[in-house]
């Protein structure tokens, strides 16, 4: 069985205060993986006992089953529950997030459910298989594959954890999620917004529909529609969350945005070398209109349905001018193309005029 324990980090620094980390060292099918633990405010401190009771409180907080290591056998196991509320502390500092939601349904949602059966494969720059298919070992911020056929996999958690905090969920709010996969940022999502709210999950692939449906089957808050994402009309709603890379909105997910609400839209060209890559649109809908902007670069498997060839063409034109940074509304009036169009599209605009009140 994969094991892992700890060791302590204090260190001077230029300026003579002491630093203070801790590494969690795992053993994972013969390699070793180390994870640095930092403070969630200020690392520094006047004095090395300082840096030290710092260094115990991060291990209380992080691995309470861990104990340090003091020779070469000692290898504690970490549990499951430890080891989910350890890699949700990691998600949300990597995404930079403090919401207490959001790191409350990481530390809940067992993710291990919507991954298929262990042992699991993660897929990064170095990719391992997990020794067996004890679910503790799933627990890092790293893809995991759920199907090698189509090259499918769970997605990037701090990724998704920094996407789904720009959605600024709210209890009790009704939330579409296209391309829900397995499920599992699904339930993340119903956790957010709680027994009063409702989430409807809508996913091209019949596969992979059949697997969330059974996965998100105790949850009752959640529906999962086996259709096109674009075409399924769902009424209105606070939050509308693409999982797909688009080239354009479907003209429905903006006329189903109550006011206030928000759409989360990966805005994705084709490269040359055949990847789908491009950024992310937040879109909020006003009394006056739709203000837009983008926050974020994305590669992401593309939107069955709601990509086009010659908008693909006009979105890779525009990401290659630059600019992006600019846009601030997304228009939907007839307008003939101008300087502040930087993408005129069919049927929208996204614009660098700040929308008015």
């Amino acid at each position: 069985m994969a094991q892992c324990w700890w060791e302590h980090r204090h260190y001077r620094v230029r300026d003579g205060r002491w630093g203070a980390c801790v590494h969690l060292i795992e053993e994972m099918n013969g390699r070793l993986e180390v994870t640095q633990l930092l403070p969630a405010d200020d690392c520094y401190f006047s004095t090395e006992d300082e840096a030290k009771a710092c260094n115990e409180v991060l291990v209380r907080k992080w691995i309470p089953e861990a104990t340090a290591r003091t020779d070469r056998g000692a290898r504690p196991v970490v549990g499951t529950e430890a080891a989910r509320c350890r890699y949700a502390e990691i998600v949300c500092q990597r995404a930079q997030v403090s919401s207490p939601a959001l790191l409350r349904a990481f530390s809940q949602v067992p993710r291990e459910r919507y991954l298929g059966p262990g042992p699991w494969k993660t897929l990064t720059i170095h990719s391992w298989q997990t020794a067996d298919d004890d679910p503790w070992q799933v627990y890092h911020d790293v893809l995991v594959e759920i199907d090698p056929a189509r090259h499918a996999n769970n997605g990037q958690p701090s990724f998704q954890a920094f996407l789904i905090n720009a959605l600024e969920l709210h209890e009790g709010e009704r939330v579409v999620h296209v391309g829900c996969g397995t499920g599992y940022y699904t339930a993340i999502l119903a956790d957010m917004v709680g027994a009063r709210g409702r989430v409807v999950a809508v996913e091209i692939d019949g596969e992979l529909a059949a697997q969330a449906r059974r996965n998100l089957a105790d949850l009752s808050q959640v529906e999962v529609i086996h259709a096109d994402g674009g075409e399924y009309d769902s009424g209105l709603v606070h939050v509308i969350y693409i999982n797909a890379g688009a080239t354009h909105p479907r003209p429905l997910w903006l006329d189903r945005l109550l006011p206030g609400g928000r759409l989360l839209l990966p805005l994705t060209a084709t490269t040359e070398f055949g990847f789908f890559t491009g950024s992310v649109l937040k879109v909020t809908r006003k009394e006056t209109g739709y203000t837009a902007c983008f926050i974020s670069p994305v590669a992401i498997f593309p939107c069955l349905g709601a990509r086009n060839p010659e908008a693909d063409r006009c979105l890779r034109e525009a990401f290659a001018r630059g600019g992006g940074e600019s846009v601030r509304s997304l228009r939907r009036d007839p307008h003939d193309s101008d300087a502040a169009c930087w993408l005129h599209g069919d049927g929208f605009c996204l614009s660098t005029i700040e929308l008015t009140t």
